[in-house]
């Protein structure tokens, strides 16, 4: 008796222990606890041990599997607070202890209160900052690839990528930024740069000049958070960024040999999951395999993991520019002969022809003749008679600027003229937005050497190119900004016809003449951006005649006016 006295209070007490619940109608259960379940039984808190700030997250309490509503109670209220539920907000960063009390019975919970784990949130957070994307095989449809790996870094001056113990993928280099321009670089088995020139093409930014983070748009960030952290993606139309992002590191970063593989690999993908480590890294894993009617064998998978890096900038970019700088890539002959040859102001561009298919007539309109003292727009004579009935308020002459210094009866400057019954009949000086004149023509006429002496320093921008309008000869081409800004000016016509589109950069085609350098010809173009394709126009009259060209006129002229 005196035993059972002493007993009957406990099996009362885990009685109402066992009936408590979350709206769930368990307090209506009358379940007792036996005296044999009581050794191993304990009041036990579970749930997802982190949270976000401004996040919410619901514990459960329970006793032998029953659902309990206790006393919750948080050991810090500025990094979580708990409700009555059991529902958990997060605060602050920090570390706190959720205890939860029922009819004397106590347990506690340890959580952690950090930035998001939301992927939406990781991936948001990891583009911002310096970061990694790990690659890494683990063979199977690879064949002699047992473990392909390779890392690629991220950070705001710069990326470094290199593979790991894998002699079928690319040696070890990266990107910098030196002088607002970006440079590629080798990296020596010494762990030093080595081969450091700038780039050619200096249109795109750093992010657009690999494929991270930047490559996924914010649609796919729109994942609601899980408990377990883990995604599955194979099915959610977002998921193909990721596919696309591995796919098109793959092909980059991979040796040529590998490059085909890689693109008949993404035929067999069945399966992509994502997995959020902690608030700065997750995984995605990719599953290649061949497809049946009842199952997909996987046989190989592909991980990606991104990571967030310690260091702001490139340690390797940062340590090279100290003491270095990289190299300019070298200008193609082809320019540079083409420079020389214009450099004199003294060159002639054909005007083109004019077409009458109803008279069945082609005139040459005639040529643009440009020395170092003169520019001169000789039309044709039969060319004007033709024409002469569309310029009846302001009938077409052959005209342009000419330079006079040291005469007599005239100040210097650069002055307008026009041809009048075979003779030069001069106009105005030609005076700037501060009302000084000109002392030559070119200074603000636009013409050939103008525009070279405008690209000279970007020279090293232009590379190889082929379109199918060319004049023959090298084709080049340039994304500088100075070469878009001049194409926005030369081509304006061109531009408006077509709305949505830009100017991207410059060309140039130059056909040299070895035996004769005067009847070279050089012509300018366009390189143009419509609708993220690219488009090329040349200019319709190209140059030509070049240290080789005079006017008899405007020399004679010149000559018969008296020196000072």
């Amino acid at each position: 008796m005196i035993m059972k006295n002493k007993i009957l209070p406990v099996l009362l007490s885990l009685t109402l222990l066992a009936t408590g619940c979350r709206d769930q109608n368990l307090s209506e259960s009358h379940e007792s606890i036996t005296e044999s379940s009581m050794p191993t039984e304990k009041l036990e808190i579970s749930g997802i041990n982190h949270i976000g700030i401004r996040e919410y997250t619901t514990l459960t309490c329970s006793f032998n599997g029953k659902i309990l509503s206790p006393q919750w109670t948080t050991s810090n209220k500025k990094i979580a607070t708990i409700s009555s539920k059991g529902m958990v907000k997060g605060l602050s960063i920090g570390d706190v202890t959720i205890n939860a009390n029922y009819n004397g019975l106590n347990a506690s919970f340890a959580l952690s209160v950090t930035e998001s784990w939301a992927l939406a949130s990781v991936v948001s957070r990891l583009s911002k900052t310096s970061y990694s994307i790990t690659v890494t095989g683990d063979g199977g449809l690879y064949d002699s690839m047992s473990s392909p790996t390779f890392s690629l870094d991220v950070y705001s001056n710069g990326i470094y990528y290199h593979s790991k113990n894998n002699v079928d993928f690319i040696e070890n280099r990266g990107i910098g930024i030196y002088d607002k321009k970006m440079f590629g670089y080798t990296v020596k088995d010494s762990g030093e740069i080595d081969q450091a020139v700038i780039f050619r093409d200096q249109s795109g930014s750093l992010d657009s000049s690999f494929y991270g983070l930047s490559v996924l748009p914010s649609t796919y960030y729109q994942v609601d958070l899980r408990e377990d952290n883990t995604y599955d993606m194979t099915s959610v139309s977002a998921g193909q960024y990721l596919q696309a992002l591995y796919f098109l590191m793959a092909t980059q970063f991979m040796s040529e040999d590998q490059s085909d593989f890689v693109t008949e690999l993404k035929s067999t993908i069945a399966s992509l999951t994502m997995e959020v480590k902690n608030e700065y890294s997750f995984v995605a894993t990719l599953g290649f395999g061949k497809k049946t009617e009842d199952e997909t064998d996987i046989t190989t998978t592909v991980t990606l993991t991104f990571n967030t890096l310690p260091d702001v900038t490139c340690p390797l970019v940062d340590s090279y520019l100290k003491t270095n700088k990289p190299s300019y890539p070298e200008i193609y002959p082809e320019i540079t002969k083409a420079y020389e040859l214009a450099k004199n102001h003294n060159y002639t561009r054909d005007l083109g022809t004019y077409t009458d298919k109803d008279k069945n007539l082609k005139i040459n309109i005639g040529n643009g003749l440009f020395t170092n003292d003169y520019v001169f727009i000789e039309f044709n004579p039969e060319y004007i008679e033709e024409t002469k009935g569309s310029y009846t308020d302001n009938p077409l002459v052959s005209r342009g600027y000419i330079d006079i210094k040291g005469k007599k009866d005239y100040e210097d400057g650069s002055y307008a003229f026009s041809i009048v019954d075979g003779k030069v009949q001069l106009g105005t000086r030609v005076l700037n937005n501060l009302g000084k004149a000109y002392q030559h023509w070119y200074d603000f006429y636009e013409n050939l050497t103008m525009i070279l002496d405008m690209l000279k320093p970007d020279f090293y921008t232009f590379d190889r190119i082929k379109t199918e309008n060319s004049i023959g000869g090298s084709e080049f081409g340039s994304y500088s900004s100075i070469g878009a800004s001049i194409t926005s000016e030369l081509f304006s016509d061109y531009l408006q016809m077509i709305d949505g589109m830009t100017s991207a950069g410059m060309l140039l085609s130059i056909d040299l003449s070895e035996t004769n350098p005067s009847s070279s010809i050089i012509n300018i173009g366009g390189l143009f951006s419509y609708n993220g394709n690219l488009a090329y126009q040349y200019d319709s009259y190209p140059y030509t005649n070049f240290n080789n060209t005079s006017s008899s006129l405007m020399d004679g002229f010149l000559s018969s006016l008296t020196d000072r």
